[in-house]
């Protein structure tokens, strides 16, 4: 929640920003002479996991980078690169559940997996298409599609730990079960996909604020954990809410 509210204090400093900024009109001469651009696309996005990786990662920062050419009112392409890493863990669902008798009567525990490392870090490049939806002549509304290839490592480290449950409500704990689970490590090239919607906003000619929300999917697997009661995870799914700043050359 942090994240996304920075995110949302950067978008709204910058758009305060744009009524010093149209003072210092210029117009790049690719737009003077009426031929495609070059823009530069640089931006930061708040990425909140979804699916089965929302069971292990809580949300994160992630930071992209587009080239693209194109004309102001048709569709532009271009291609780009991105790096995120999920580090922080969820702890409200990293719990596992066991049964033992408990004075002749079977009861079920659920039971938190303390300091238990995850880690997912991806880098990739990409292939980007914007198409335009709405083109007004302060405000623009896209629909942006995007390709790529990725590099992941992922890390569940090793956890090792002897689990005790308050059984009669008044602190007496009771031996519930021992963990011995060693470290899984995995790397892979995965491709994946982007879809949402962006709004431009332009500042001056040669540069505009963008802020986007977003469906991302990696086409990876982590492996489950039967020891920890983790489930696989089949496909890397996040939303995300960038904001980012547009240079035209």
């Amino acid at each position: 929640m942090n994240n996304i509210i920075r995110s949302l204090h950067i978008f709204c400093a910058l758009l305060l920003l744009s009524h010093v900024l149209r003072a210092q009109q210029y117009t790049p001469l690719a737009l003077q002479e009426g031929r495609a651009s070059l823009t530069v696309n640089a931006g930061t996005s708040s990425l909140i996991p979804l699916g089965g990786l929302k069971n292990r990662n809580t949300q994160t920062m992630g930071y992209s980078v587009i080239i693209g050419e194109g004309e102001k009112e048709t569709s532009w392409w271009g291609v780009g690169i991105e790096y995120f890493s999920f580090d922080g863990v969820n702890t409200e669902n990293l719990k596992i559940r066991r049964k033992v008798p408990v004075n002749g009567v079977d009861r079920e525990f659920t039971l938190p997996l303390n300091d238990l490392p995850l880690n997912l870090e991806v880098a990739g490049a990409f292939a980007s298409l914007t198409i335009p939806l709405v083109n007004l002549e302060y405000l623009r509304t896209d629909l942006s599609v995007n390709f790529g290839l990725y590099r992941w490592f992922g890390v569940r480290g090793a956890y090792s730990d002897s689990l005790y449950a308050d059984t009669s409500g008044v602190g007496d704990l009771m031996f519930i079960t021992f963990i011995n689970a060693p470290e899984i490590r995995q790397q892979d090239w995965s491709g994946g996909a982007t879809v949402g919607l962006d709004i431009e906003v332009p500042l001056f000619d040669m540069m505009s604020l963008h802020a986007g929300a977003r469906y991302k999917l990696i086409l990876g697997e982590l492996w489950p954990s039967l020891a920890l009661d983790m489930e696989n995870v089949s496909g890397f799914q996040m939303a995300e809410l960038r904001a980012a700043l547009k240079f035209r050359f």
